[in-house]
């Protein structure tokens, strides 16, 4: 996970090798594993685990990430 954003009934995700953003909702995942969600995201651990096993594509909007900084071998830049 790169970064998540905490709302009141849902929860971003953006991961490291990623081009889109999650979000996952009370409406789309259910209350509760959106709050299981926000507490591992939180704790810093799980959360990629509890996604790939319990959640899987659940989410609510699925936006692709804007000016894309990813590194990968054909862009790397050698100074």
């Amino acid at each position: 996970m790169k970064a998540y954003e905490i709302g009141d009934d849902y929860i971003s995700i953006s991961f490291h090798n990623g081009s889109y953003n999650y979000k996952f909702t009370y409406e789309s995942a259910g209350k509760g594993t959106v709050e299981v969600m926000k507490l591992l995201a939180r704790e810093g651990r799980g959360l990629g685990a509890y996604l790939s096993t319990q959640v899987k594509d659940k989410y609510a909007s699925k936006t692709p990430v804007k000016n894309d900084d990813r590194t990968n071998f054909m862009n790397i830049k050698f100074e």
